[in-house]
């Protein structure tokens, strides 16, 4: 895994999460913050604003949800390669 071919994997899986929680209600402002950690992953914010979701790039003073993921099961989170039970003890 190098951070040039790798991170932009790791971004594009991350663009769908305005469409993954397109059915999720929230209040305005309401943000998550996802960080894949290690030297190829990175920050994303998600936030609720008229009621969609996207992309911003300055942190709100509020946040819901931190989820921060392993680089190295990253990948296999995002397509469905690992049991949903095995994440609890590798992410917070």
């Amino acid at each position: 895994m190098t951070p040039l071919l790798y991170h932009p994997v790791l971004d594009t899986f991350l663009r769908g999460l305005p469409h993954a929680y397109r059915d999720v209600t929230a209040a305005d402002n309401t943000a998550l913050f996802v960080e894949i950690s290690g030297d190829c992953g990175g920050q994303w914010c998600l936030l609720r604003s008229h009621d969609t979701w996207s992309f911003t790039s300055d942190l709100p003073s509020a946040i819901v949800s931190h989820i921060m993921i392993p680089q190295s099961i990253a990948w296999r989170l995002f397509t469905k390669g690992i049991d949903e039970r095995l994440l609890a003890p590798r992410s917070r």
